[in-house]
């Protein structure tokens, strides 16, 4: 028959162990830190004893009275006590070698646990990092630091009830980026690589963007590494259009990492020429962005100059085709029906600066530009563009009349 305990009765057992709670469980505490003593000087105390004396230690953890006697003994605990009996003993080594059948039932057997002063050790560590952690991106150590962004990584792609949550551990990796120690900054930015794959709404990242890329050029300038040009490319890749006003910086400070890594690579250093391909593969995902192409017309200028100024070089270089490139850049552009007439205004002009600049050395081009101004000419109705197609088809009759005329023949222009 089942007997309930009255109201009264609970209310004394409260009583009684609120007076144990303040009175004798510090006493108590220290007993058994009394008893670990014996293991500092060599004693002997049985493996059961030394079990429930860290269980108690374990219960200890998480009460804040208890935790401050606990606390500057913590170091000797752990690393005199604790670790040694975590550590694979000469005991299991000869387990290991003469009854590994035995060996494997003690490592699972849950009546083990119960005795075993491993398990009991474990435990102890677990709680305390459980419930003691110490925050450790701004510890003092370097190394904390690092293993601190390493983890912080880890729990990017972790839904957090309060999204709070995700925007201050953002702001602890963003802020590690400006760490002195180098080990430490690259850390925050490969944790930083995992936060920004994981992020959904941009807007929490897109405050602190220019900031970033701060960091980031500066860490570019002083390690060549292939994870930290990735995570560059990530972001590049993720922000889209938001990245188009630092287009400029990012390729300028990609090149001049591409040729430090190049260096490093002909010295026989191979990861130099991994960072180098993924330098090139960063400019690449820059040059191939949505973005991209509505920075198209500022094109016209350099160009215009590189060929008049320098047109044997855009000729005759040997080590890439320059020609070759132009034309694959004219072709994408002029050949898009998506475009817009402001986007494609330049490609005309940068074709006749060709015929303008180059007589006599580009027919093997012509038959190939004029069939393309003459596709684009047919379906635009829209007057400055077809001034500008219309030029180009008159500048090719400047350079080479008889060459253009039998082309304008073959397409069916000119009879």
């Amino acid at each position: 028959m089942l007997q309930t305990v009255s109201p009264i009765e609970n209310v004394r057992k409260k009583g009684y162990a609120e007076m144990v709670s303040e009175r004798r469980v510090m006493q108590i505490l220290e007993c058994h830190l009394n008893l670990l003593n014996v293991i500092l000087v060599g004693g002997y105390l049985p493996d059961r004893v030394i079990n429930l004396i860290l269980q108690y230690l374990n219960n200890s953890i998480s009460k804040s009275n208890m935790y401050n006697l606990l606390q500057p003994r913590l170091d000797i605990i752990l690393f005199e006590i604790i670790f040694p009996l975590m550590h694979f003993s000469d005991n299991d080594q000869k387990l290991w070698e003469e009854d590994p059948h035995e060996y494997v039932r003690k490592g699972y057997d849950i009546i083990e646990d119960l005795y075993s002063t491993r398990i009991a050790a474990m435990d102890n560590v677990s709680e305390l990092v459980r419930k003691r952690g110490k925050e450790n991106l701004q510890n003092h150590v370097g190394h904390l630091r690092a293993k601190g962004a390493w983890v912080a990584g880890q729990y990017a792609h972790i839904d957090f009830s309060d999204p709070n949550s995700f925007r201050k551990a953002l702001h602890s990796v963003v802020t590690g980026m400006c760490d002195p120690d180098l080990h430490v900054r690259v850390e925050f930015v490969f944790a930083l690589r995992l936060f920004v794959e994981a992020c959904k709404y941009l807007n929490k990242i897109q405050p602190i963007l220019p900031q970033l890329l701060d960091e980031f050029f500066k860490l570019m300038n002083e390690v060549e590494n292939e994870d930290l040009v990735f995570t560059l490319e990530i972001i590049v890749d993720k922000f889209g259009e938001e990245m188009a006003p630092y287009a400029l910086g990012l390729c300028q400070n990609l090149a001049a990492a591409f040729w430090k890594c190049i260096n490093m690579a002909e010295e026989g250093d191979d990861p130099g020429a991994l960072a180098a391909v993924g330098c090139l593969r960063a400019i690449s995902t820059i040059l191939e962005s949505d973005w991209a192409i509505d920075l198209f017309p500022k094109i016209l200028v350099p160009l215009d100059n590189y060929i008049s100024r320098s047109t044997a070089h855009f000729l005759t270089y040997k080590y890439t085709n320059y020609q070759q490139s132009l034309w694959n850049m004219i072709s994408s552009v002029i050949g898009d029906k998506n475009l817009e007439d402001g986007v494609i205004e330049p490609t005309p002009k940068v074709i006749q600066v060709v015929f303008q600049h180059c007589k006599g050395q580009v027919d093997h081009w012509a038959e190939l530009y004029i069939r393309i101004t003459i596709e684009r000419l047919r379906r635009y109705k829209k007057p400055y563009l077809k001034c500008l197609l219309v030029q180009v088809i008159a500048d090719t009759l400047y350079y080479n009349a008889p060459l253009i005329l039998n082309i304008l023949q073959k397409l069916g222009i000119a009879t």
